[in-house]
């Protein structure tokens, strides 16, 4: 992806913001070294697995919860 759209979409933001949310240092790498993707078919199979996790957390209670 071009860096102009990057940066239009303030993605090194929304990447700022969402390493927050990780709670070791490991995590907040693998946050920044998140890259946009174009390719359609990954980008679906990404969104379903997702989907799959956003699935299990909300009906389930995770055993890894209040790991550290």
């Amino acid at each position: 992806m071009d860096l102009k759209y990057i940066e239009k979409l303030e993605y090194f933001t929304i990447l700022e913001k969402l390493s927050i949310f990780c709670v070791t240092d490991f995590g907040k790498t693998l946050c920044h070294n998140l890259k946009p993707n174009s390719n359609k078919d990954t980008v679906l199979k990404l969104l379903q697995e997702t989907s799959e996790a956003t699935l299990l957390l909300t009906q389930n209670e995770p055993y890894f919860i209040n790991i550290r």
